[in-house]
C-alpha cells in the first residue's frame, strides 16, 4: 500500500476496498484484490508489487483501457500474465 500511495498516487486515490486472501507470501492461491471507482477487481500477488504495479499503470495507458468508463477486472497475480476484461 505504501508503494503504490508513494509512486503511484494517481491510482492509489482511487482505491476504495482491499481485501486479503490467504495472505502468506508461500501460499500459491494468496491475493490481494483492491475495488475502486473505476475498476471493480484488481488482483495482486502478495510479492514484487512493483512490477504489478508498473503492468497495472501501462495497461490502463493502453486506449481500450484508458476510455473505458469502467473494467471490470485485472489480475495481476500470475507473474508476467495479466488478465483484463473490461
Amino acid at each position: 500500500m505504501e508503494l503504490a500511495r508513494r509512486d503511484y498516487p494517481e491510482l492509489y486515490r482511487d482505491w476504495s476496498v482491499v481485501s486479503y486472501n490467504r495472505p502468506y507470501d508461500n501460499d500459491p492461491g494468496a491475493s490481494i484484490t483492491i475495488k475502486s471507482n473505476r475498476i471493480n477487481s484488481i488482483r495482486f500477488n502478495p510479492s514484487n508489487y512493483a512490477n504489478q504495479l508498473k503492468r497495472l499503470r501501462y495497461l490502463l495507458d493502453e486506449p481500450n483501457f484508458s476510455q473505458a468508463s469502467s473494467i471490470h477486472s485485472i489480475d495481476l497475480s500470475h507473474g508476467r500474465s495479466v488478465f483484463a476484461k473490461i
